[in-house]
């Protein structure tokens, strides 16, 4: 049986666009974009493609117009977890914010020499988002660079990789090959 994750990166107006990524099992499918939609017809997206791949869950990002989205598939039964990347990191002893947490779970998902590592679409959009983004420390914690920063350096916002970060929570994986072993997602609360 496939194990099917959505994450979802909401936009409406404006020069971004709203992000799906679907997760099933090891690799991420093509990104599907939408652009200029509202709250209904994103909600109506997720929802159609909820019932084709039948998700164990749906990721959203709540901040902004994302919480509408949340809400109503929440009203329809349908299985979502609001996301709030600015809230506090789940592993704070290496994370301020769960923004940071999330992209390098990210980059730890897609490293090549993991054991189970996650395959991304032919999408060279989505690659040079992923491939830009620069990270430092602050206070001993990892930070990843800003949005606005990010925004600059790509032309546009990261908007298929901040998707791909949602359908990442909690995939399992497994880097003995690199000197690190994690289970990201596990323990945490519904922001």
């Amino acid at each position: 049986m496939d194990r099917v994750i959505i994450g979802t990166d909401v936009a409406r107006q404006g020069e971004d666009s709203t992000a799906i990524a679907i997760l099933e099992n090891n690799k991420i499918l093509p990104i599907i974009t939408l652009n200029k939609f509202d709250v209904v017809e994103v909600t109506r997206e997720v929802q159609n493609i909820s019932d084709t791949y039948k998700p164990l869950n749906i990721y959203v990002d709540v901040i902004g117009i994302g919480a509408g989205v949340v809400d109503n598939l929440l009203h329809s039964g349908y299985p979502v977890t609001g996301i709030n990347v600015a809230k506090p990191a789940w592993n704070k002893d290496r994370f301020k914010i769960l923004r940071d947490e999330l992209w390098c779970n990210l980059r730890e998902c897609v490293n090549p020499r993991a054991d189970n590592p996650v395959l991304l679409p032919d999408d060279k959009i989505l690659l040079k988002e992923i491939s830009k983004v620069s990270y430092g420390y602050r206070s001993g914690k990892i930070e990843i660079e800003s949005k606005d920063d990010m925004k600059k350096k790509i032309g546009h916002s990261p908007d298929r990789a901040d998707a791909v970060c949602m359908a990442l929570i909690g995939y399992e994986y497994n880097n003995i090959n690199t000197g690190s072993s994690t289970i990201p997602g596990i323990g945490w609360d519904n922001y």
